[in-house]
């Protein structure tokens, strides 16, 4: 998987934090894997990657899934992403860059705080993103 967002290393955020992560991400979900300082989630032909990084006084889990990787044309796809899964564009958990060739990466995100770390909002939000991922490329196929 490429990852839109760009490589974000785990730092120095010891070895208790990274291990209860693992071990959540491990427990609730099969093909879990180490990718650039973080994890990957892949079911099927879907995947997340699973990040923790420290900004400042705040710890952050992100996770970002991408879903299509050089588009021609990614309006339609776009719109309906926005419809059926309730991200927007941006912070709202919707990526898109543009590459130098004016194709589309398009990959959806979620940010959730890791200090204290709550599992089942973890949980759930793997699980949601790869269930929007996987409603996009069905919609996207249809």
């Amino acid at each position: 998987m490429t990852s839109v967002l760009g490589n974000h290393f785990l730092g120095d955020l010891g070895p208790v934090l990274e291990d209860q992560v693992h071990d959540l991400l491990c427990t609730h979900f099969d093909g879990v894997g180490l990718f650039n300082g973080g994890w990957t989630v892949e079911d099927g032909d879907n995947g997340v990657l699973v990040w923790v990084e420290r900004l400042g006084d705040t710890t952050l889990i992100e996770l970002e899934a991408p879903a299509f990787a050089g588009l021609r044309c990614a309006t339609s796809l776009i719109e309906e992403a926005l419809r059926s899964t309730g991200r927007t564009i941006g912070n709202g958990g919707l990526l898109v860059e543009k590459t130098p060739d004016g194709r589309s990466n398009v990959a959806m995100t979620t940010h959730l705080a890791a200090d204290p770390l709550d599992a089942p909002a973890l949980v759930a939000a793997v699980a949601r993103i790869l269930d929007d991922v996987a409603s996009l490329k069905h919609a996207a196929a249809a």
